[in-house]
């Protein structure tokens, strides 16, 4: 029987891929599409030329995620709090790929993971939750006599930076290498001044042209460097991968869950 599968952003370029994908994608059934009011009409067409005529968009969370079982969101920060919510409400379990959320944000999908499963994915694609578990088993692995670098390179109209995937594969080495969380938002912060000092992290970000993500992880040790990378070569694979993601996600009991555990 498959799920169904509720879409917030749909009109944005990810839900686009997602609506195209999960309406061939036989574990799931497109039962509600979300956005704003003005988009709505788009939203009508893209879904009928999918087959899925019957779906009827929604402005309304709660009106969008009624009787789903999962929630795929690629919406906008700001809009991850009210959404959180009524997938919980809603008893949907919930996936979203937004980055930098707010304070609110956070605490929205902490209550959220109370009631039902949540899993926030700062990358969505399954090469790139497989490079981050192996980034963790990597530092941990190596001392720190071993720098840590993670480079990226986006399109020219990505705007934040480093990228939420940079800072998550951050985090990842960081954990890894039993360093604190605060280490990775002092890296991206502070960029690379005089010599490098020993067991911290560095970051370096690239931007132009239509790039759709590009990530490696550096390992410099002596006389050798060890380099996990990653290449997005187009965007469906996100739409791909989040529908890989959604059909574990939506066998799991209520919970926080990450990326990594996928792969575990």
């Amino acid at each position: 029987m498959a799920h169904k599968l509720a879409i917030a952003g749909a009109a944005g370029r990810m839900g686009r891929l997602l609506v195209a994908q999960a309406a061939r994608s036989e574990p799931f059934e497109i039962s509600g599409a979300l956005d704003k009011a003005e988009l709505l009409e788009a939203i009508a067409a893209q879904l009928a030329r999918n087959q899925c005529q019957d779906v009827i968009p929604q402005a309304s969370a709660s009106q969008a995620f009624a009787g789903a079982d999962i929630v795929i969101d690629f919406s906008a920060a700001e809009a991850v709090a009210v959404n959180a919510q009524a997938a919980a409400e809603a008893s949907a379990a919930y996936l979203v790929g937004v980055t930098g959320l707010d304070a609110q944000g956070e605490s929205a999908l902490a209550a959220a993971a109370e009631r039902v499963a949540v899993l926030h994915a700062k990358n969505v694609s399954t090469g790139m939750g497989l490079l981050t578990f192996l980034v963790r088993q990597a530092a941990a692995a190596l001392d720190d006599s071993w720098d840590i670098e993670i480079l990226e390179m986006h399109h020219r109209d990505k705007r934040d930076s480093p990228s939420g995937t940079a800072l998550h594969l951050g985090q990842a080495a960081a954990a890894g290498r039993g360093l604190p969380d605060e280490a990775v938002e002092q890296a991206a912060q502070a960029g690379q001044r005089g010599v490098r000092q020993a067991n911290t992290l560095g970051f370096a970000v690239l931007r132009g042209g239509t790039v759709a993500g590009e990530h490696s992880v550096i390992f410099a040790g002596e006389e050798e460097r060890l380099v996990l990378s990653h290449q997005a070569n187009a965007r469906n694979i996100y739409a791909t991968g989040a529908l890989r993601l959604a059909a574990w996600l939506v066998a799991q009991p209520a919970g926080r869950y990450t990326t990594e555990e996928f792969f575990a």
